[in-house]
């Protein structure tokens, strides 16, 4: 897609804009629509989450559980948080990798490491568990094997057989072996010690006790409350306000309580709507700020802002003018495309990315906009991409019905100003498409729109039977349809685009316009009056 430039001005392999379609190997494909769950327990829904196979979502303060590859959710028995949190917060963390206790030597700026013998701030001998917060109650986690419990408080800490604690709060980012939470003052950022995601006791004193909560070890980046956290790498994070983003360095050369101290460093006057809005693409970061989709590359550190930016500078009049919000804006990258729900001059929408072709390629319209967050599972065969939207609404994209696909195409002229056209017919090529549908042709002619025209398409499956086994099979229907739109009664112009839309899925292979060419009379008219005006 290419709205910055002229429709007349795109290269052969541009179009203006295009709804619901992809477009790789030289073709325009319209794309699967989501599928609604429509056994959600009842209840306002706080979030959902994908735990490799399976999902988990938070409804009415319960968590309920349900394989990729199965219908219906299961309580997690026992699991109880807010009821009226508005929305919930989870990350995967891994138990501990650390099996010392932490001493404080003299300044309690140093620790000395001693062997326990014991198993410290572990999720009960599990690689890993989902650790949930709601901003009220005291963190929760759920286990791989779907058991859940509470996770200890500051006072419960203890040297010698629990050091485990974690603290309330929202955001969390996992950098490295620590693990990161923003406290409930939204300033805040607590950390928990290296290799113990669920020990937040960085303070200790000489004997190896407590000496103080999360609060007394916390950082902050400025008196703005912060909107996001993302790790960038083993040793950094990416935290933005409203208005302002930051990379966060750990600084091992300077240990405090045995553990790295803080390095800020300012990206650039932009911030993030939240932390579901920031995706990696081919090594730099895109994410979702308050007035559009930005990327900038945290490696390199570039600092420059995004909005005018090869990255989105392409799409920038869909954003142009459009506030976003915290609530109703994600990002996912799912099957080698950057996904960004958004609010767009056309609606709320999911913004697509090609990543291997590197350029946007759709506005996707349909029942499953507003998303709140978006959740993937892996299974044994395949990967979903699931999300939850506003209106507490579950669906699984790309796999319900062919959607309506649309494209507005470049402006089709001669390089000589003298020329114009007048449209007779346009011939398009569809192909692969698994039903019947309908095809329109709207004819724009200098900017102005015409008359459409309608055609029904035909069935035109593949010509191979899938799957592919021996002995091969063919099927008897038609791969390719091809369809011509006349029209009789319009004017001369220079420039043509075509509007084309489509039902029944498939994919528009190539098309054609057919014009009658002439030289434009006022402008023989204008040569002539100049003529005369030199010989005079």
């Amino acid at each position: 897609m290419n709205m910055l430039a002229s429709p007349d001005s795109l290269a052969e392999d541009e179009y203006v804009w295009g709804v619901n379609i992809r477009a790789r190997d030289n073709s325009l494909v319209s794309v699967l629509g989501p599928l609604e769950d429509t056994a959600l327990p009842s209840g306002p829904k706080q979030g959902l989450f994908a735990m490799g196979q399976y999902l988990v979502l938070f409804c009415n303060g319960q968590a309920f559980w349900r394989n990729y590859s199965s219908t219906g959710w299961t309580p997690i028995l026992g699991f109880q948080m807010s009821r009226t949190a508005p929305r919930f917060w989870a990350v995967a963390v891994t138990g501990s990798s650390v099996n010392l206790q932490r001493r404080s030597v003299a300044g309690a700026t140093t620790i000395a490491n001693i062997a326990s013998g014991l198993t410290l701030a572990t999720t009960n001998g599990l690689p890993a568990a989902l650790l949930v917060q709601d901003g009220v109650s005291q963190p929760w986690i759920i286990q791989l094997d779907l058991t859940c419990r509470v996770t200890n408080t500051y006072a419960q800490w203890t040297q010698e057989t629990n050091q485990e604690y974690v603290p309330i709060g929202t955001e969390m980012a996992v950098v490295g072996q620590k693990l990161f939470i923003l406290g409930l003052d939204g300033r805040s950022l607590y950390q928990s010690v290296s290799g113990r995601m669920l020990d937040f006791v960085v303070n200790v004193d000489t004997d190896g006790d407590k000496g103080g909560d999360a609060d007394t070890t916390s950082h902050s980046i400025s008196f703005e409350a912060v909107t996001g956290l993302k790790a960038s790498s083993l040793t950094s994070m990416i935290v933005a306000t409203a208005r302002n983003t930051y990379l966060v360095e750990l600084n091992f050369d300077t240990l405090v309580w045995g553990e790295p101290s803080y390095r800020n460093s300012p990206l650039f006057e932009s911030g993030m709507t939240n932390s579901r809005s920031m995706i990696e693409l081919r090594g730099n970061y895109a994410f979702i700020d308050f007035n559009g989709i930005r990327s900038f590359n945290a490696v390199m550190n570039l600092k420059f802002e995004g909005q005018n930016d090869p990255f989105s500078a392409k799409i920038h009049g869909l954003l142009e003018h459009v506030l976003q919000n915290s609530e109703d804006t994600s990002a996912v990258y799912f099957d080698n495309y950057g996904i960004f729900s958004v609010r767009t001059a056309f609606g709320y929408a999911l913004m697509i990315y090609d990543s291997l072709l590197e350029r946007w390629v759709s506005i996707d319209q349909h029942e499953c906009v507003r998303v709140r967050n978006f959740a993937v599972t892996f299974g044994a065969s395949e990967t979903q991409l699931w999300a939850l939207t506003t209106s507490g609404r579950v669906f699984q994209l790309f796999v319900g019905e062919p959607l309506q696909a649309m494209v507005m195409t470049r402006g089709f002229q001669d390089n000589n100003l003298n020329t114009e056209y007048k449209l007779r017919e346009f011939v398009g090529q569809f192909e692969d498409s698994p039903a019947a549908g309908v095809a329109i042709a709207i004819p724009y002619c200098d900017g102005k729109r015409f008359s459409s025209r309608t055609r029904t398409l035909r069935d035109t499956t593949s010509a191979m039977l899938w799957p592919l086994e021996y002995p091969l099979e063919f099927s008897s229907t038609d791969k390719v349809d091809v369809q011509t739109f006349t029209f009789t009664t319009l004017p001369n112009v220079r420039v043509v685009q075509m509007n084309v839309s489509w039902t029944g899925g498939g994919s528009l292979n190539s098309l054609q316009l057919n014009t009658d060419m002439q030289t434009a009379a006022v402008a023989q008219e204008k040569q002539a009056a100049y003529a005369n005006a030199s010989n005079t």
